[in-house]
């Protein structure tokens, strides 16, 4: 195995859809929750996780830092990457003309504040898409934006926690309030998580 989905919902889906579409086979898939029938799911055994067969983990945001798979990894020193989605939309186009990016979180109100600017761009005549934690999988927004027009992305804690690649022309951090503690551990690495978009700008770019 080349690659190994950890999560198998909406993100999971994307991300096997686009290693098909780049006829990649060699990939298995870790579910704690999920019912399907894939083939390519395994059987959870962490005694199958290793350097030799796993070479990426494409992990959903959902996925905790303390989950078994991310555990064993860093515990048995085995230095498998852990990727997301937004990184491999990144990575794959970083070569291509890319949309105007606007990448907003913060603890209430993503959201909304997503569509409604996305509403805005659009009735000034100008194509907008919104995805990621809005419900859209980056993956699933269409690659032929161009550098006029605009992608916004709402980015979770979970999903700034995990990204290695993401490239930004603006940045907005709607509040900061405590929030997913027992996810992060406690309140210092939330505010981190969320605090990092702004690392991702391009140049001449600004936080909101």
């Amino acid at each position: 195995m080349n690659a190994l989905i950890l999560g198998y919902g909406s993100t999971g889906k994307s991300v096997e859809d686009y290693l098909l579409s780049k006829n990649i086979s060699s990939y298995a898939i870790w579910d704690d929750y999920s019912n399907d029938l894939s083939p390519h799911k395994t059987e959870n055994n962490l005694d199958n996780i290793n350097r030799e067969d796993y070479k990426v983990v494409y992990i959903s945001p959902g996925i905790a830092p303390d989950h078994p798979v991310i555990s064993h990894i860093d515990k048995n020193k085995l230095g498998i990457p852990i990727e997301t989605d937004l990184d491999i939309f990144f990575t794959s186009s970083i070569d291509t003309s890319m949309p105007k990016i606007i990448g907003i979180t913060g603890t209430n109100g993503k959201s909304t504040c997503v569509e409604v600017l996305k509403e805005i761009i659009l009735s000034t005549g100008v194509k907008a898409e919104a995805c990621g934690n809005v419900g859209r999988p980056i993956l699933e927004c269409s690659p032929k934006l161009s550098d006029n027009e605009y992608l916004i992305i709402e980015l979770s804690s979970f999903q700034l926690h995990y990204v290695n690649s993401l490239r930004l022309d603006v940045a907005a951090i709607l509040n900061i309030s405590e929030d997913h503690i027992d996810w992060h551990g406690n309140r210092e690495n939330y505010q981190e998580a969320k605090l990092s978009i702004s690392q991702y700008l391009e140049n001449n770019s600004r936080t909101i």
